[in-house]
């Protein structure tokens, strides 16, 4: 089924389900209908963007779900802006999403694609994830931590007597 491209956003707030296919740079996105019409558009994937897009959602009255794909760092903002606004968006794992797509009859790989089976996929899976709620301190405190290796932080938190071999630093030579 041929997607419409979406100029104004105001379409997709209309859809039942929308699917995000994230990226470094850009969010490409998918609404579904239950009548069947699909419409598509991308953005740049920055808070400008994704507010100007959530915004449109919200003032359209936006009540369906929105599924991303959790990608590395890149859907944090989608999702926080999401959830701020009180959007139902779900975050799943690339591998359910994968496989989701594999059981398709098409084999097409693209970003587009890719969240049109989102979108779809909010439609026809009964066992999606719970809504996300994020806040912007929640991700501050992830990525802080992610800042961090696992042994410096474990060596810190033993006021640094632990070292990622095992040896105690603190009982001399």
């Amino acid at each position: 089924m041929k997607s419409k491209k979406v100029i104004i956003w105001s379409e997709m707030a209309r859809c039942q389900a929308i699917g995000v296919d994230v990226s470094k740079a850009t969010l490409e996105i998918s609404g579904r209908r239950t009548t069947g019409e699909t419409f598509s558009g991308s953005l740049t994937n920055n808070v400008e963007a994704i507010g100007g897009f959530i915004k449109s959602l919200t003032h359209h009255s936006f009540s369906g779900t929105i599924l991303c794909e959790a990608t590395s760092h890149y859907h944090l903002v989608l999702a926080v802006m999401a959830c701020e606004a009180g959007l139902d968006i779900r975050i799943i794992n690339p591998l359910l999403s994968s496989k989701h797509a594999k059981s398709a009859t098409r084999k097409t790989k693209t970003d587009r694609v890719d969240a049109a089976v989102l979108a779809t996929m909010v439609l026809t899976e009964p066992n999606l994830p719970p809504p996300a709620r994020l806040t912007r301190e929640q991700c501050l405190i992830r990525h802080t931590l992610g800042l961090f290796s696992p042994w410096s932080v474990i060596s810190r938190a033993f006021g640094g007597c632990w070292t990622a071999s095992g040896t105690d630093r603190s009982a001399g030579p």
